[in-house]
């Protein structure tokens, strides 16, 4: 009986450690799972970070961009008078000193209406900045008018 005993000690004992030994083999095998989790996490994180700085760099691009497309248009010259109109193709105009072909964005001050005009005539009455032709001066005002205050940008 007494080496049934040990026996029977020694099988319990036996079974105990091998519970042990897959309980430490389950629990190694949760923390490498955990472990590869963690940095799968920091690495989606990394990305996310690096797509978002990505993204802000895209966008301070296009603000610098837009930037320096205003700084442009607010460095053009500007000059400011009357205009009238004449007999012309539509989208030209006369000038007294603009060279042929300047593109010419005309503003009408009363009401910030705007055409644009490419010069191909000359203005002989240096009184006014520009003359349009009847169908771009109609644009912005009533030809009945005659003679407005503009804004010119080339």
């Amino acid at each position: 009986q007494s080496a049934q005993a040990t026996q029977q000690a020694a099988a319990k004992a036996a079974q105990q450690a091998a519970a042990q030994a897959a309980a430490t083999k389950a629990a190694q095998s949760a923390q490498a799972t955990q472990q590869a989790a963690a940095k799968a996490a920091q690495q989606a994180a990394a990305q996310a970070a690096a797509t978002k700085a990505a993204q802000s760099a895209q966008a301070t691009q296009q603000a610098a961009a837009k930037a320096a497309q205003q700084a442009a248009v607010s460095t053009r010259n500007q000059l400011t008078g009357s205009s009238s109109w004449y007999q012309a193709p539509i989208g030209t105009c006369a000038s007294p000193t603009l060279s042929f072909g300047t593109e010419v964005t005309v503003t009408y001050l009363a009401t910030g209406a705007s055409v644009t005009c490419v010069v191909d005539d000359r203005e002989e009455d240096a009184t006014r900045v520009l003359d349009l032709a009847q169908g771009t001066f109609a644009q912005l005002a009533s030809l009945s008018t005659g003679l407005i205050e503009v804004r010119l940008s080339w």
